[in-house]
């Protein structure tokens, strides 16, 4: 905890504020008002500042110091109780720690403030994350194929992810797929991938709003009655008739949309209660004749948590470069290596891949493949798609028939399986083999492929892993296993029964020299690095890239 003296001494240095009372500590927490200069001429800018004993770290990714400012709600990052939400770079020093946010919040008065700046990125509308009938409710959504027009209503798809959990709480997600116009029959479809087939199918109704249902632009509106401006009257017509069809649900996923600065679109959730809907109607008098008006009730909206997860977005983070992320990938082989290529690059962006293997995965595969214990055996191809979609929801997975092999390897020798072959092959870009099939690295080679081919292979133990791209990739890799790298096949693994033997190496063996050479493999189909020919290699010192 700072001392009394410190933050004394600290205001006293600086010109722009000023200490005003005394400081107080109530429940191990200091409390003290101070006066911030805005400009000259104008009055100075009074805060309430709340420092924790935790002083100066953060607690659960929280600040330690607190500032509030009840009048300046209107203004950026001032949260509804008056605290300004000011994340500042964390010092072990809490003297040196209290003068940066002093010197933070200076800035926060003169940008904001003073000088009326905006910020260019949109802020999402703040909405208290508490749980509706004792679940928590998140709704996921994309940018769709068209734009809305204005005042359009209607119904949503949304289907059901696994249930989750928060705070001790059951955390239910529903993902929106298709807006169903009720006005001009036009249907807007959200951009995820195909994989929600399977899930439970729900329906959600929707009505897209003049503006945002917001405070000053930052805070949710907390009353129905406070969007009555917002929905014209046959959107709320439209809602009052749902009542009629939906009061067998106890919630109803109500989903106002509107545009926002750039143009996109952003959806909030309420969940009105079905038997309890928060409209009411009248009999009034206009022009001579009798009509029925509806209008919403003062009642609170439980709103849920809503996410735009536009491709965007899901991968903001980072993610590969949109010249790989769009090609059509194909992995032959997806054991240890291809099924940690897959699980990369799906994690990494890729849209489309082309899976391909004959075996079955067994359990003395979970322990250092992309495949888990509780789905038991089942075919690679099969449970692999399964994992990258559960991971992705932009990635499309094609299993290529088990004939391929055989298609392949025919094809050397007669025109029409060669045909037909590169019929198939010629639909990738990218051509992964991960087999560490001498057979299938040397029918490849043979065929005239349309598709960057690029074949990985590791040793023994992961001492060396091979990468070869292009043409002669045969010749390349025997060159290497032969001359360059370690050959070690005395001690391998046998399994019991009528198997081959298969290398030793651990999950993170295989794992920190297999990301290592995709990276500049990534950088290689790119055209940031050269293309070459290389393998990965390892002492005390660091892995290093040894190209040919």
């Amino acid at each position: 905890m700072i001392e009394d003296k410190t933050i004394k001494e600290i205001i006293g240095n600086l010109s722009f504020v000023e200490l005003k009372g005394e400081i107080k500590e109530t429940n191990l927490c200091k409390t003290f008002l101070i006066d911030i200069q805005t400009k000259e001429g104008q009055p100075s800018l009074q805060w309430k500042v709340r420092i924790t004993p935790f002083y100066p770290f953060k607690v659960d990714n929280s600040e330690s110091i607190y500032f509030f400012n009840t009048s300046l709600i209107a203004y950026p990052h001032i949260m509804r109780s008056g605290f300004l939400c000011l994340h500042t770079p964390t010092v072990e020093n809490s003297k040196e720690q209290f003068k940066i946010d002093l010197l933070r919040l200076k800035e926060w008065v003169d940008k904001y403030y003073v000088r009326k700046e905006k910020d260019e990125h949109y802020e999402e509308l703040v909405v208290a994350h508490n749980p509706i009938g004792d679940v928590y409710y998140n709704f996921l959504y994309t940018d769709t194929n068209k734009e809305f027009p204005k005042n359009d209503y209607g119904t949503v798809d949304l289907t059901m992810l696994v249930p989750g959990v928060h705070d001790g709480k059951r955390m239910d997600t529903f993902v929106a797929n298709t807006f169903h116009s009720k006005i001009s029959g036009e249907r807007y479809v959200c951009q995820w991938g195909k994989g929600n087939e399977q899930q439970m199918r729900f329906e959600g109704i929707y009505c897209f709003l003049k503006r945002a249902p917001s405070l000053y632009d930052k805070f949710v509106l907390e009353l129905y009655s406070d969007m009555t401006s917002l929905f014209s009257w046959s959107q709320i017509e439209f809602l009052y008739k749902q009542l009629q069809i939906k009061e067998k649900f106890q919630r109803i996923p109500l989903f106002c949309g509107y545009k926002i600065s750039n143009k996109k679109v952003r959806w909030q959730v309420a969940m009105p209660k079905a038997e309890d809907f928060p409209i009411k109607s009248e009999k009034v008098r206009c022009g001579g004749r009798t009509i029925v008006n509806h209008s919403f009730t003062k009642t609170q909206i439980d709103w849920a948590f809503s996410y735009n997860c536009s491709y965007d977005y899901f991968f903001g983070r980072g993610c590969l470069p949109s010249s790989i992320a769009n090609k059509k990938i194909l992995i032959i082989g997806i054991g240890a290596i291809g099924s940690m290529v897959a699980q990369t690059l799906v994690r990494s962006g890729a849209k489309y891949l082309g899976l391909y293997d004959v075996d079955l995965k067994e359990p003395g595969n979970v322990c250092r493949s992309e495949y888990d214990f509780l789905s038991g055996i089942s075919d690679k191809p099969y449970e692999l798609s399964s994992i990258l979609q559960s991971i992705s929801p932009f990635v499309r997975c094609e299993i290529l028939p088990k004939t391929l092999d055989s298609g392949i390897k025919l094809a050397m020798n007669n025109n029409e399986a060669k045909n037909a072959i590169q019929e198939i092959l010629d639909k990738y870009d990218i051509i992964f083999d991960c087999s560490t099939d001498d057979g299938m690295m040397y029918a490849l080679d043979k065929l005239d492929i349309r598709a960057k081919l690029i074949n990985i292979s590791i040793n023994n133990h992961a001492y060396e892993l091979v990468c070869a791209m292009g043409k002669n990739i045969t010749e390349t890799v025997k060159l290497i296993f032969t001359q360059l790298v370690q050959s070690d096949t005395v001690d391998m693994f046998y399994p019991t029964g009528c198997w081959s033997p298969t290398f030793k190496a651990s999950y993170n063996d295989i794992a920190t020299k297999l990301q290592f050479a995709l990276k500049h493999i990534i950088r290689m189909l790119s055209t940031t690095e050269p293309e070459s020919n290389f393998y990965i290699s390892e002492t005390q010192d660091g892995m290093f890239i040894n190209r040919l």
